[in-house]
Formats: structure tokens, C-alpha cells, sequence
């Protein structure tokens, strides 16, 4: 892909900080999994079946969609994202 209208500073601020992001976002995926009894190495396994899934899933459809499409109103996803919300944190991450 080439973006001639983007600078590279946008490119390198947007594309090039985003793998570290996904990598601490991976690295408490398996904390977590660890922390409910699942070893290390499964925790990682299920992360990559995961994120293959998704990655798929957006050949798909936009995020915003696919998100929609996986919330259950009133469950722990939602709840999950409520508390992401209020806390900014993912947001705050690519503004």
C-alpha cells in the first residue's frame, strides 16, 4: 500500500507504534490466562487462533460491524467495553 497524501510522521505514528500496542495487548491476553489456570504456551494458542479469526472477519466487514455483530446486550462483553470506555485506554492508544 502507498499513501502519497500522508506524511510519513501520520504513517509512522499510526502503523509503526501499532504493533507494540497489539503486543501488550497480547502479552495481558495471556497474563489473564494464566492468572484463570491456562498455561502459557494454550494461552498463546488461543491468541493466535483468535486474531487469525478476527483478521478474517474483517474481509468481511468494517470493525464497528463486526463488533456490533458479537455484543450481547446486558453481558460481560459489553460490560467489558463499558469499562474500556470509561477508561480511555484503547482510544487514547491511536490518538
Amino acid at each position: 500500500m502507498i499513501y502519497h497524501d500522508l506524511s510519513f510522521d501520520i504513517l509512522t505514528a499510526a502503523a509503526g507504534c501499532s504493533p507494540a500496542y497489539f503486543f501488550h495487548t497480547a502479552d495481558a491476553f495471556t497474563e489473564a490466562c494464566l492468572a484463570l489456570g491456562i498455561p502459557r504456551s494454550e494461552g498463546v494458542q488461543l491468541l493466535k487462533h483468535l486474531l487469525k479469526g478476527v483478521a478474517n472477519s474483517l474481509d468481511e466487514a468494517g470493525p464497528i460491524e463486526l463488533r456490533n455483530q458479537v455484543l450481547t446486550p446486558g453481558r460481560a462483553t459489553l460490560a467489558g467495553l463499558k469499562e474500556f470506555h470509561k477508561q480511555g485506554s484503547l482510544y487514547d492508544l491511536w490518538h
